[in-house]
């Protein structure tokens, strides 16, 4: 009778030792099943994301002029740099042929020493003041407006011009852009101020006679 309980023991422990052998292994296959598993879905996404990146990362490029380049602070979040907006025409660099303006059309030319048309905009030089030509208040005045237009059409057309916003004010009150212009880095209205030909502009006209 013992050793009959002894075999029926040892029968019943031998099982359930190969029952939690089997359970181990189970579990060991199901963990390597599931860690592969999320292994993958990880590399997956992050293939996902790097090609999303790139994706982006070339259209944005593509689409945005060159002056406004896209800056990734991280995979999620693009930076844009803007230049900010400007009304009408915007600050560059440029090449352009000058005259003084005639009775037609005015596209780009000069009306007096402190306005000129460009591309067909009219624009005033907003730090200078210079001598009536249309109607001054004596002879005096008008040759010296007369000098201070011609040299102003010499100096646009010595080089590269710049032409920017002066201010908070875009426009005057005739509705003329309010700029400051540069010729090879020289402010014009420096150059005409030096020359005697303008004088800073103070907010109100000064008689010239």
């Amino acid at each position: 009778m013992v050793e009959i309980t002894q075999w029926k023991y040892a029968s019943r422990h031998k099982r359930n030792s190969q029952k939690r052998f089997a359970a181990l292994i189970s579990c060991i296959v199901a963990t390597a099943f599931i860690g592969g598993a999320v292994a993958e879905t990880m590399l997956r996404d992050a293939s996902l994301g790097e090609g999303l990146h790139r994706t982006f990362n070339h259209l944005a490029n593509t689409l945005l002029p060159s002056s406004n380049p896209v800056k990734i602070v991280s995979e999620n979040v693009p930076i844009f740099e803007i230049d900010p907006v400007e009304t009408s025409i915007p600050a560059q660099n440029f090449h352009s042929n000058w005259e003084r303006c005639g009775k037609g059309k005015r596209v780009t030319c000069v009306v007096d020493g402190d306005t000129v048309w460009l591309d067909g905009e009219k624009i005033r030089v907003a730090d200078i003041d210079t001598p009536e030509i249309t109607n001054p208040k004596c002879r005096s005045e008008r040759e010296r407006g007369e000098r201070a237009a011609n040299r102003l059409v010499s100096l646009l057309n010595q080089g590269a011009i710049r032409i920017e916003g002066s201010g908070d004010r875009d426009k005057d009150k005739y509705g003329r852009l309010l700029r400051t212009i540069a010729v090879n880095g020289r402010g014009v209205g420096d150059i005409l101020i030096r020359e005697e030909l303008a004088r800073p502009w103070t907010g109100q006209r000064r008689p010239w006679c």
